[in-house]
C-alpha cells in the first residue's frame, strides 16, 4: 500500500530499516537492509524500491525482514502478515524469472 515514510536510517536490532505509515492505524517495516533509498517523509507507492536487501542490525545472513504493526487502543501491535500477504502464481513466476536472470549475471 502506498504511504508516507517515517524512518528511513538505522532503528535498533532491525538495522538500517524503512518505517512506512499507511494512515489507517497500520504501518510496515523492513529491517536489516544494506542501503535506504527514500528519506522520512517522502510519499512512496506500492512498488516503489525503498532499499536493498542485506544484513545490518541484529541479522545472521542477507535478507529483507517485514513487519505490519496495527494501532489498537492507543497502543501498537505487532500483526501476523502470512493472512495478509498473497501472491499469485503468475507473480511468483515472473520474480523467479527475475530472479534467474540477475543471478546469471552475478
Amino acid at each position: 500500500y502506498s504511504g508516507n515514510v517515517e524512518v528511513a536510517g538505522w532503528f535498533g536490532g532491525l538495522g538500517l530499516a524503512v518505517v512506512i505509515s499507511h494512515g489507517n492505524r497500520h504501518e510496515t517495516r523492513y529491517g536489516h537492509m544494506s542501503e535506504v533509498l527514500v528519506k522520512p517523509g517522502q510519499y512512496v507507492k506500492q512498488g516503489t524500491v525503498i532499499g536493498l536487501v542485506g544484513s545490518t542490525g541484529f541479522s545472521t545472513g542477507p535478507h529483507l525482514h517485514f513487519e505490519l504493526w496495527e494501532e489498537m487502543k492507543g497502543e501498537w501491535l505487532a500483526v501476523d502478515s502470512t493472512d495478509q500477504l498473497t501472491l499469485a502464481l503468475e507473480e511468483l513466476n515472473r520474480f523467479l524469472a527475475q530472479l534467474s536472470k540477475s543471478s546469471v549475471k552475478a
